[in-house]
C-alpha cells in the first residue's frame, strides 16, 4: 500500500475494514457522486483527488487501529 490517499488505497482500506461506499461518504459528509470520483483511476476524466484532511477522516473508520 502506498502512503496517503490513492484510489487503490481507498478501495483497499474499504475492503480491509468491511466498509461500504455509503459508510465512508456519509462519514465525510460528501455526496455519492463526489465519493465515486475519489474511487476512479487518476487518469479517468472524472477523477477527483481527496484532500489530506478527508483522508485522515477516512482513517478514523479503521476497525482495528
Amino acid at each position: 500500500m502506498e502512503h496517503g490517499y490513492t484510489p487503490n488505497n481507498l478501495k483497499q482500506f474499504m475492503i480491509e475494514n468491511d466498509l461500504k461506499a455509503k459508510d465512508v461518504y456519509t462519514h465525510l459528509g460528501k455526496c455519492r457522486s463526489t465519493f465515486e470520483n475519489y474511487l476512479r483511476d487518476i487518469d479517468h476524466p472524472k477523477h477527483a483527488s481527496m484532500t489530506h484532511a478527508n483522508w485522515l477522516k477516512v482513517l478514523e473508520l479503521q476497525k482495528n487501529p
